[in-house]
């Protein structure tokens, strides 16, 4: 049976406390943290994860000394904004989802996701791995996110986790962790599936 960090009452949506008090978020993000820190080694075998933290100084500075010179110009998914998502104040993304992988000194891994305002779902709006090839996660950090971000998501009481606009060679991989992919008439392209 799936452990999740059990959903606060108090924590129900009022638009005003949400804009009042975002810290109640990071606070139930960071316990989503140290239960996944125990639980994520049983699910994906021993992996070499150190640290689960939000995307912070640390990790933004890692990004730029570890990731920006390894990335390829041109692709699709190479000029990302790590910075940019850190930075904006945005009152919606006070109660986001974000996440640096880390292994030891290496970072791993960065997402970031935001619930619906009614907390019907999350949706994880970008996810990327270390471009560095021989990074001590390669392969483990959808996995990872994928585990976070439904804890996450279980606590606020979201019912679906979605991954937006999924790059078409990931596809598979979220089909293989029990997700659908759903092409709205109107909306954006992803991959869902039930929490």
């Amino acid at each position: 049976m799936t452990h999740y960090p059990a959903r606060r009452e108090q924590e129900r949506y009022n638009p005003i406390s949400m804009l009042l008090a975002p810290f109640p978020y990071r606070a139930l993000l960071q316990e989503t943290f140290v239960v996944a820190r125990a639980r994520i080694p049983t699910l994906i075998g021993t992996c070499p994860l150190t640290d689960l933290t939000w995307i912070n100084d640390r990790a933004l500075d890692a990004w730029e000394r570890q990731w920006v010179p390894q990335l390829p110009a041109g692709k699709e998914w190479s000029d990302w904004d790590w910075r940019g998502v850190a930075a904006s104040r945005s009152p919606k993304l006070r109660r986001r989802f974000d996440v640096a992988v880390w292994s030891d000194d290496h970072l791993c891994g960065l997402a970031y996701g935001v619930p619906s305002l009614r907390r019907q779902n999350l949706t994880i709006r970008a996810l990327q791995g270390s471009p560095v090839a021989n990074h001590p996660l390669r392969g483990k950090i959808l996995a990872i996110v994928h585990e976070l971000a439904a804890m996450y998501g279980t606590a606020l009481g979201c019912q679906e986790l979605r991954f937006s606009k999924p790059l078409p060679g990931m596809i598979p991989y979220y089909e293989g962790l029990g997700f659908k992919l759903a092409r709205p008439q109107k909306g954006v392209i992803h991959c869902a599936r039930p929490l």
